[in-house]
């Protein structure tokens, strides 16, 4: 079993126990990382409705405003803003 189905599949049992997730941001200041992701990984499978992209901090903010995610995926070093600025830059 790939690393990838096994997170599939650990998604997958997650979510009968818990209501189901509509959005997902995922952040990397690397197209492809940020687009394979996106691709990739069945999100629909996982009950994820909408996935979103960011290429940086100051992005992922103004489209945390926005989409109001249910989870966000992001690298921890970027340009311009980390994550941990992103995090200390959203309410909670």
């Amino acid at each position: 079993m790939s690393p990838m189905q096994y997170d599939a599949d650990r998604w997958k049992s997650l979510k009968r126990g818990v209501a189901e997730m509509h959005k997902v941001l995922i952040v990397d200041d690397e197209k492809e990382i940020r687009e394979g992701l996106k691709t990739v990984f069945p999100w629909a499978e996982c009950g994820v409705a909408e996935v979103h992209t960011a290429e940086d901090g100051e992005e992922a903010l103004l489209l945390v405003e926005r989409l109001d995610p249910d989870v966000i995926v992001t690298d921890i070093k970027m340009n311009r803003i980390s994550a941990e600025n992103v995090g200390s830059g959203m309410d909670a």
